[in-house]
């Protein structure tokens, strides 16, 4: 499974192109995290997108799925010759994890690397979720990953 992720995140690199496409396009990549999988992300303003994964329900598991979906807010913070906007968000996750049902709601917390003349998203993710199934419990995930904007 690193091997895959790796070789996708090495492919997604060398497809980098001129042109910053940040800040509206989708966005295709992938995630190590909850859920560890693929990860979509589509602009809906110029400061708002809507993300989505889908892929396994934790690190841990490899039977199973889940789908997370948040509505994100970034704010350019921090501007240099890179872009590394803060974000912040809501949303869910629901899925299937050997055999039990998940739900929650969770809030999101990141920063995203957007390098210069390109079109790549690197992000890191805090994400407080309030688990109401299996069973009610709080827990902060994380997600890290890399998209590609067409």
């Amino acid at each position: 499974m690193i091997k895959r992720i790796l070789f996708f995140s090495i492919l997604l690199v060398l497809l980098a192109h001129v042109g910053l496409a940040q800040g509206h396009g989708l966005g295709l990549g992938l995630t190590i995290g909850e859920p560890t999988g693929i990860s979509v992300k589509g602009w809906v303003t110029n400061s708002g997108a809507i993300q989505l994964g889908i892929g396994y329900p934790s690190l841990s598991s490899t039977q199973g799925t889940a789908l997370s979906a948040e509505y994100v807010w970034h704010s350019h913070v921090f501007r240099s010759h890179e872009y590394f906007p803060l974000f912040y968000g809501l949303g869910g996750i629901f899925g299937v994890s050997s055999g039990t049902n998940i739900m929650g709601a969770r809030g999101i917390l990141g920063i995203a690397w957007w390098p210069h003349k390109s079109s790549l998203d690197v992000f890191l993710q805090l994400v407080p979720t309030l688990y109401f199934k299996p069973t009610s419990q709080f827990e902060f995930d994380f997600r890290f990953g890399v998209r590609y904007f067409f």
